[in-house]
């Protein structure tokens, strides 16, 4: 290494150690509005590497000071060892409310990692509609897209207006972060095809759906997740939609969902 790159290693050394060394201290002498406040002032990218720097004792401390929606965001971030580690050391009506808040996807991977016992005392706390799709993801085989995918997602319907579709989409909003890609459906839930939220909003408001939608690229739910994956960022696609055998509409495989599979591969 030159001196200039030691030089500046050693300067991103110092920055992350002193909110290290502070919070440390403060979680040591018992002031937790003092740790709130310090992890309240550094980035999430901070916070997880502090985390992962920190003993057993004092991540979960630590942890318990982060607001609910940014322990969250944090949680995600932090790689599978460390999730286990604090589900397991966490109250369970904490884990309850971080697992609750997880997209089905994560929900699923986290569960996957965790003891049985655990596992399905978790699943068992969660509200009813998100047990019902945790269960329906945790249904598919270990290795397959099914076991990957998001079941949230937003449909529409071929004769709606754009204006109606609209409003479906405003409905789901605190449901599905999936909204960009809007799924044509029949029915009986199957695919017809695939509209964004772009051209629904283009459109003049009385325009039917089926002339706004176009064609949908698919992958079978029991597809290998590496090869559906593959297939959805070879496509460029923000969301692949996921069916069943029957051509139903089960779920969605989003690009960045893809990108996370294939580095894991």
């Amino acid at each position: 290494m030159t001196r200039k790159g030691w030089h500046v290693s050693r300067v991103q050394e110092v920055k992350v150690q002193r909110p290290f060394r502070a919070v440390e201290s403060a979680i040591g002498s018992q002031d937790l509005p003092e740790v709130a406040r310090l992890l309240a002032e550094l980035t999430v990218g901070e916070v997880v590497d502090l985390l992962e720097r920190l003993g057993v004792r004092q991540r979960a401390v630590a942890y318990r000071m982060l607001a609910k929606d940014r322990a969250v965001t944090v949680f995600e971030r932090l790689d599978a060892p460390l999730q286990r580690e604090l589900v397991t050391g966490l109250r369970d009506e904490e884990v309850a409310g971080v697992v609750e808040s997880l997209d089905t996807d994560d929900r699923v991977s986290l569960l996957d990692e965790l003891p049985a016992a655990l596992a399905t005392r978790l699943l068992k706390g969660l509200p009813l509609s998100e047990r019902e799709l945790t269960a329906a993801v945790l249904g598919y085989p270990e290795n397959s897209i099914g076991r990957r995918m998001n079941p949230s997602y937003v449909t529409t319907h071929p004769d709606l207006t754009c204006a109606e579709s609209l409003e479906r989409v405003r409905g789901e909003l605190e449901r599905t972060r999936n909204v960009y890609t809007v799924m044509v459906t029949d029915p009986q839930r199957r695919l017809l095809g695939v509209t964004s939220l772009q051209r629904l909003m283009a459109a003049p408001p009385d325009t039917l759906v089926s002339q706004v939608m176009e064609e949908a690229d698919r992958v079978s739910a029991t597809e290998p997740r590496e090869r559906a994956a593959r297939q959805c960022a070879a496509l460029r696609v923000l969301s692949l939609p996921v069916v069943d055998d029957e051509d139903r509409l089960v779920g969605v495989l989003t690009v960045d969902d893809a990108l996370n599979i294939l580095e894991d591969a």
